[in-house]
C-alpha cells in the first residue's frame, strides 16, 4: 500500500503554494485576519487564518467561479496547485485520474450561512448558488469539470478521520489499478459557528492549552504507483485508522511524529507529550488553524520535509523531551502524521523518502 508523491498543493492562512508553506514554517507564524460575525445577541470580530482564492482568477474562467462557493474554490485551488507541481516534476502520466476530497465540515458552513428563511426574513436574499452547492459531492463535481477528468470522484466526510481515510482510499485505488493517478487531499472552510464557540470557551489555564485560531484551506497531493524514477516528495507508505482506547500509538524506532493538536480533542496535548517522551514531535497547527481536515497540512509539511531532508521546528511546544525546538536532519527516518479523534480512534499517515527506508514504525496492535 505505497504511493509516490509527485505534487503538493496547499492554500491556507499561511499563503498559497508549497513555497508559502515553507516560508511560514521557517518564520513560525501565519498572518491572522479578522472575521466579522453577527449573532442574535451582538456582533463581534473573531480571528481567522483565512485562505485567499484570488489566484484562481488566473487559472479558471471567472464565469465558472461565480457558480461555485468558497469550499469548492479552496479545494479546486489546492488541486490545481498539486497538478501544476506534478507537471514541474514530470510526474508519470496516465489515462485515468481519480479525485478524492476529505472534509470534516463539508458543505455545512455554506448551509449555515444561508439567509434565514423565517417569516420576517426577505426570501429574495436567498442564494440559489449556495443552495445548489450544499449537495454533498458538489465540490468534486466542479473540480472534475474544470480538470476535465472522467475518472472516479469521491468526497469523504468524517470530522476527525476524513484525510487518513481519503489517503487510504487513494492508495487502494492505485493498488487495484482502478486509476493511474489520484488527486487527493483535505479541505475545510472557515466555520463561523466554531469561531463563536471558541469565543465562549473559558480562558486557558496554561500556555499549552491556548486555543488554536479557527482556520481554513486545503492541501492536495498528486499520487501514482511507485515507478523506477524516485518522486520528489517520497512515498506514502501507509494510511490507516484504528481504535486504540484513546491511547496514542506507541513509538517504535527513531521515527518523527507530527501530531494534530488543534483544539478539537482536549487530550491531544497530553497524547503529544506522551509520544514526545521517546520520539521527536512536531506540531504545526498554529500555521493553518483549527479545522477538521488539518491532517492534510501535516502531511504536506511531512512531504516537504522528505523533499528537503529537513524536519522543521515545532511551532507549538508540546514536550520538554521530544519537542523539536530546532530544525533536524531527517536522514532515513520515517514521518508519521498522527491525528487523535474524539471517539478514541487514531488516524496515522506514514511517509518515507524511499521504498527501502529503515524500519521505524508504529507498533502494531
Amino acid at each position: 500500500m505505497r504511493a509516490a508523491i509527485w505534487g503538493v498543493g496547499a492554500v491556507g492562512g499561511f499563503g498559497c503554494g508549497i513555497a508559502d508553506l515553507a516560508s511560514a514554517l521557517k518564520q513560525g507564524a501565519s498572518p491572522v485576519k479578522t472575521v466579522r460575525i453577527n449573532t442574535i445577541e451582538a456582533s463581534f470580530d473573531a480571528p481567522g487564518l483565512l485562505a485567499d482564492t484570488a489566484p484562481l482568477a488566473d487559472r479558471v474562467d471567472r464565469r465558472f467561479l461565480r457558480r461555485t462557493e468558497h469550499l469548492t474554490r479552496i479545494a479546486l485551488l489546492g488541486c490545481l496547485l498539486a497538478s501544476e507541481d506534478g507537471r514541474r516534476h514530470n510526474a508519470p502520466e496516465g489515462n485515468r485520474r481519480g479525485i478524492i476530497l476529505g472534509t470534516g465540515y463539508g458543505s455545512t458552513c455554506n448551509a449555515f450561512d444561508f439567509k434565514g428563511l423565517a417569516a420576517e426574513s426577505d426570501i429574495r436574499q436567498f442564494s440559489p448558488i449556495s443552495f445548489s452547492n450544499s449537495v454533498h459531492n458538489a465540490a468534486i463535481a466542479h473540480i472534475a469539470t474544470i480538470l476535465k477528468e472522467n475518472g472516479p470522484g469521491l468526497a469523504i466526510n468524517h470530522f476527525d478521520m476524513s484525510v487518513p481515510l481519503a489517503l487510504m482510499t487513494a492508495c487502494q485505488w492505485l493498488d487495484a489499478g482502478r486509476v493511474d493517478s489520484v488527486l487527493v487531499g483535505g479541505a475545510d472552510e472557515y466555520s463561523r459557528i466554531m469561531a463563536c464557540h471558541r469565543r465562549r470557551l473559558p480562558a486557558p489555564g496554561t500556555p499549552t492549552t491556548d486555543p488554536i485560531i479557527v482556520g481554513e484551506g486545503s492541501a492536495f497531493f498528486l499520487l501514482t504507483r511507485p515507478t523506477d524514477r524516485p518522486p520528489p516528495y517520497g512515498y506514502i507508505e501507509s494510511a490507516t485508522t484504528r481504535v486504540m482506547n484513546r491511547q496514542p500509538p506507541e513509538p517504535v524506532g527513531d521515527a518523527v511524529y507530527f501530531v494534530g493538536v488543534d483544539g478539537f480533542n482536549p487530550a491531544a496535548d497530553q497524547h503529544a507529550r506522551r509520544i514526545g517522551k521517546t520520539a521527536a514531535v512536531g506540531v504545526y497547527s498554529p500555521l493553518y488553524g483549527q479545522l477538521p481536515a488539518g491532517t492534510a497540512f501535516d502531511v504536506a509539511v511531512a512531504a516537504l520535509s522528505v523533499k528537503t531532508g529537513i524536519v522543521y521546528p515545532s511551532v507549538r511546544g508540546v514536550s520538554t523531551v521530544g519537542e523539536m525546538k530546532a530544525a533536524q536532519n531527517l536522514g532515513d527516518r520515517r514521518i508519521h502524521c498522527v491525528k487523535p479523534g474524539a471517539a478514541g480512534e487514531w488516524g496515522i499517515v506514514s511517509l518515507a523518502d524511499s521504498l527501502t527506508c529503515a524500519t521505524n514504525g508504529v507498533k502494531s496492535d
